[in-house]
C-alpha cells in the first residue's frame, strides 16, 4: 500500500555540470481553434519532449509542424473524434520499446538520453473516476506500469488529483516520485482561469524516478483548452 513517502519536493536549484532540459504537456481538448497559440509556444519554448492528449483530426495538421524538430513520435490512439495521445521526441527511441495503454489512456516509450542511456516517458489520459472508467483502466495499465524502467519521466492529463488514490496508485506501480506545488490546470471556464482567484483541480501531473531529476513544473497561459499546459524543466543526474 502507498505510504507517502513517494511524494517528492521539486529540486529548485541544480545539479552543477549537468544540462536542464524542458518537456512540454498540453491537453490540445480535441476542437480547440486557437491551435496556433499552442504550436508557436511550443517552438519557441524548444523543449526536448511534447507530450499531447485529445490530439484529434482537427490538430493533425497543426501537429505535423513538430515533425522536423521533433522526429520521433508515438501515438496511441483512441476511439471517437477526441482522439488519442502523442508523445514527439528529439531523442531517439529504442526499437521495439513502446507500448500503448488501452483506449489511448498511456503510452510508454524507452528514450536514449544524450548519455546514451535509456529512460522511460510515460505519457497519461485517463478518464475520470466514478462514474467514468478512469479506475479501470488504471487497474488495466498496472502491469505497464510495473514494468517502468529505472529512470523515468511521467506527464499527463490523470483526471485525477495531485493528493488523489489514483495518483498515488500509478506511483506505487511505477515506482516515481509525484511533483507536487503545480496548482490547478482544469477549469471548465476560461474567463476563470483569467479571474483574480479560481478554483480549478491539479489533474494534469509530473512524476519522475531515478536519474531523472524535475527542477520545476509551473503551468502556462491558457490557450483555448479547459486545461493548462505544464512546463517542466529537469535534469539526467549522474
Amino acid at each position: 500500500s502507498y505510504n507517502g513517502t513517494i511524494l517528492a519536493k521539486p529540486n529548485e536549484s541544480t545539479a552543477a555540470g549537468q544540462p536542464v532540459h524542458t518537456a512540454l504537456h498540453f491537453n490540445l481538448l480535441f476542437n480547440n481553434e486557437r491551435q496556433s497559440e499552442f504550436i508557436k509556444t511550443a517552438i519557441a519554448a524548444d523543449p526536448v519532449f511534447i507530450s499531447v492528449t485529445e490530439a484529434g483530426p482537427l490538430w493533425d495538421q497543426s501537429l505535423k509542424t513538430f515533425s522536423d524538430k521533433w522526429p520521433h513520435v508515438f501515438h496511441c490512439p483512441e476511439f471517437g473524434k477526441r482522439g488519442g495521445i502523442k508523445i514527439f521526441s528529439k531523442w531517439r527511441f529504442e526499437t521495439g520499446m513502446s507500448e500503448c495503454g488501452v483506449f489511448g489512456s498511456l503510452a510508454k516509450v524507452s528514450v536514449v538520453a544524450p548519455d546514451n542511456k535509456p529512460m522511460d516517458l510515460i505519457l497519461v489520459h485517463s478518464r475520470w473516476p466514478w462514474p467514468a472508467s478512469g479506475p479501470k483502466q488504471l487497474d488495466a495499465n498496472l502491469p505497464i506500469l510495473k514494468k517502468t524502467a529505472k529512470d523515468a519521466l511521467a506527464t499527463g492529463d490523470f483526471n485525477a488529483t495531485t493528493w488523489s488514490y489514483a495518483l498515488q496508485k500509478f506511483a506505487t506501480a511505477s515506482g516515481m516520485n509525484i511533483t507536487p506545488g503545480i496548482g490547478p490546470t482544469w477549469v471548465l471556464d476560461e474567463p476563470v482561469i483569467n479571474s483574480w482567484f479560481w478554483a480549478g483541480l491539479p489533474i494534469d501531473n509530473v512524476l519522475s524516478k531515478g536519474r531523472v531529476r524535475v527542477i520545476s513544473a509551473e503551468t502556462l497561459s491558457p490557450m483555448g483548452s479547459d486545461h493548462l499546459p505544464i512546463k517542466v524543466k529537469f535534469q539526467i543526474t549522474e
